[in-house]
Formats: structure tokens, C-alpha cells, sequence
């Protein structure tokens, strides 16, 4: 049986709303909605008839913002990315390079920029406990009182810790090639003296640079929050799939992106 998803067909459409939309369509509060904007960006339904996305779309024009209704088969497969580690920026392109691959790329085939902020778990980290008698040893050099010792054994104590993700995808107009940055896993050595302690400071004088001379790209929200240096709170996507949903809806609504 088709499928049908209800998608929007601006991505400047007044956030405001949207969130009224969702919350009536799924009688959502505003905590629900966010994760929901956050998880879904784009889309307003999926997986649905033909006749129940024709009554979402009608309910999206009583409200006054534009959608489309998208055959599920019609949905594009995004292109595998293609991970590098370092950048040589030269004046009307930039090289860029991995363990295997040097490869030089014209910014004028650069037509669109993404990036996608994402809370990831970090590897756990394991923090041992004193043993007893090293405890022990500490207490009587600083001469204070034996007690009753509290301390079970020496097994290390593990803690979840998460940190946000920067991920930048650059795409061209030619080929189905995305090439991806992770910013904490990139050589910044490019920047010599503009080079900052902070990766993410780092990653955000690069895009500066690439978008600069890539005018004619066009931007997601996130990388044009960045540029403007704006707070970037509302900006974290739920996952790494809700990014790349967001880059396929962008594909989708405008067609010059169509052949990425």
C-alpha cells in the first residue's frame, strides 16, 4: 500500500506556526513539541494514506503556512558522506584531504553547507576508588583519626558523559558527493595563527572561511546560526538521523539541491 508524508514547503515558514499546527494536530505542550521540531525537522506526518495526508494538508492551509504531500517513494536516498580530516583552502577552492584521498574541489560547485549540532554519549569514564590501604597511609600522614573504614573495594566507578557533536556537510552540484566534517575529529593546523584551544571555535572560523567564498551556497539554519553567532541552544538536533531527515527535506523543497 502507497505511503504519503505531509512536509513543509518553506524553510523560512514562521516557527510559531508550525509549534500551533503540532500541537493541535497531536495535542502536544510546548516540551513535546520542541523534541517533536527537534526529532522531525520538515516533516509534519509520515506513513500516512493519500485521503489522511490530503486532510493534514487542508488543516495546513487553515492555518496559513504552506506544505507539500510527498509519495514516500519519491523521497530522496542521501549520498553516502565522505568523511576528511583536513582542509587546504586556496583562493577559488579548497583541497580536501583524508589518510587516502587529496582531491581539489572548485567552490563554485559548492551549493549547499549543513551542519548538525548533536548531543553524543562519550566513551565511559571509569574513576577508581582509593584502595583501603593507600587511604590509610593518606590518614596517618595528615595525622588524621582512625574510623571505621567505609571504603568497599578498588572497582572502579563508570560515568556516562555526553558532549555536543559539531557535524559540517559540504555538497556540490555535480555527482551525488557530500563530503563531511567532524569537528573533533579534524587537524585545524590549517589556521596557524588563528588557531584557538576550542575545537568548535575552531570548526566556526572554518565555516566562515568556506562560506565566504562559497556566496552561492545555500545554508541551513543551524550553519547560519553559527555564522551570526547566535546562541545555538535551539539548534541541537535529537539525533543523527533528525539531521540528516532535515538535509533530505532541503532536497526536497528546493529543486536546485534536487541532484545532490
Amino acid at each position: 500500500m502507497d505511503s504519503y508524508s505531509v512536509i513543509l514547503k518553506n524553510s523560512d515558514e514562521e516557527r510559531l506556526k508550525i509549534k500551533t499546527f503540532l500541537k493541535d494536530y497531536y495535542s502536544f505542550d510546548d516540551e513535546e513539541t520542541l523534541v517533536f521540531l527537534k526529532k522531525s525537522p520538515g516533516f509534519l506526518v509520515e506513513n500516512k494514506t493519500l485521503e489522511k495526508a490530503q486532510e493534514i494538508y487542508k488543516k495546513t492551509q487553515e492555518q496559513n503556512f504552506q506544505a507539500l504531500i510527498i509519495d514516500d517513494k519519491d523521497i530522496p536516498q542521501l549520498a553516502r558522506p565522505i568523511s576528511f580530516e583536513n582542509i587546504e583552502i586556496k583562493e577559488s577552492g579548497f583541497f580536501y584531504i583524508s589518510k587516502s584521498i587529496k582531491e581539489y574541489i572548485p567552490l563554485e560547485n559548492v551549493n549547499m553547507i549543513t551542519t548538525g549540532i548533536i548531543s553524543e554519549e562519550c566513551p565511559e569514564v571509569s574513576v577508581t576508588i582509593l584502595s583501603s590501604n593507600l587511604l590509610e597511609k593518606i590518614k596517618t600522614l595528615l595525622n588524621i583519626k582512625k574510623r571505621k573504614d567505609t571504603t568497599s573495594d578498588n572497582k572502579p566507578t563508570k560515568y556516562k558523559k555526553t558532549e555536543l557533536i559539531f557535524y559540517v556537510d559540504i555538497f556540490l552540484n555535480e555527482a551525488p558527493l557530500r563530503l563531511r566534517i567532524k569537528h573533533n575529529d579534524f587537524d585545524y593546523s590549517f589556521l596557524k595563527k588563528e588557531k584557538l584551544y576550542s575545537s568548535i571555535e575552531n570548526l566556526k572560523i572554518l565555516l566562515d572561511k568556506v562560506t565566504a567564498l562559497s556566496l552561492k551556497a545555500f545554508k541551513n539554519k543551524t550553519t547560519n546560526a553559527i555564522l551570526k553567532k547566535e546562541p545555538l541552544s535551539d539548534f541541537i538536533y535529537n539525533d543523527l538521523e533528525a539531521y540528516e531527515k532535515e538535509i533530505t527535506w532541503l532536497q526536497m523543497i528546493r529543486p536546485e539541491l534536487s541532484s545532490l
